[in-house]
């Protein structure tokens, strides 16, 4: 499926917007709907993370500012892609739709028409994530929960988002793009970080 996605871009009549898309919907595993209207603006180059306005649960409209860090996977990704869309407000502009992004059925559809309709969804692959990076992977909970944007309770009942373990997801992050290389590529896979809980506050 990696490797579908991440050649979707030589079939013809497909978007880069739609394939960058795609890319970092993997890398990212952010929500869909928070990242097909990601905006420009979001992006700190010398932080190398997105500031993203999240949703507090799937299933609320409240948000708050989560920071999503950047692998130089991704960073190469939205670098290649400001040269198409810099001038527009929205990172993946569309000229077509009543949005000027793409619908909430592109990532969806995409999917369904690389042979994937019933077995993956742009959704899914935030669950996809959550589960390699634990079980395979060996990351914290909480550091993927936090990254997921999920609300997390410190020990005395508090939720706390934003900065929470950056430093330690900054890593997880590193990591997650280059296991997903190594998938591509079909090589073998060599943690690049230890992953002991140091987690800063």
């Amino acid at each position: 499926m990696l490797r579908d996605i991440w050649h979707y871009g030589e079939r013809s009549r497909v978007s880069p917007c739609t394939v960058a898309l795609l890319k970092l919907s993997v890398l990212l595993f952010l929500r869909p709907t928070e990242i097909r209207s990601l905006r420009w603006s979001s992006y700190n180059r010398a932080k190398k993370w997105l500031e993203v306005e999240a949703l507090k649960t799937d299933n609320t409209s409240d948000t708050y500012n989560h920071i999503v860090p950047l692998s130089r996977q991704s960073i190469e990704i939205l670098e290649g892609l400001y040269e198409l869309t810099g001038v527009s407000e929205y990172i993946f502009f569309s000229p077509v739709g009543k949005e000027p992004y793409p619908s909430e059925n592109t990532a969806n559809d995409s999917l369904k028409r690389l042979g994937y309709r019933g077995i993956q969804t742009a959704h899914g692959l935030r669950a996809t994530a959550a589960t390699i990076l634990n079980e395979v992977l060996g990351f914290n909970r909480d550091w993927i929960n936090v990254q997921l944007a999920h609300v997390v309770k410190d020990p005395n009942g508090t939720s706390y988002f934003r900065g929470k373990y950056l430093r330690d997801r900054i890593k997880m992050m590193q990591t997650w793009s280059d296991y997903i290389d190594d998938l591509l590529n079909g090589t073998s896979f060599v943690p690049v970080v230890s992953f002991e809980e140091n987690s800063d506050e």
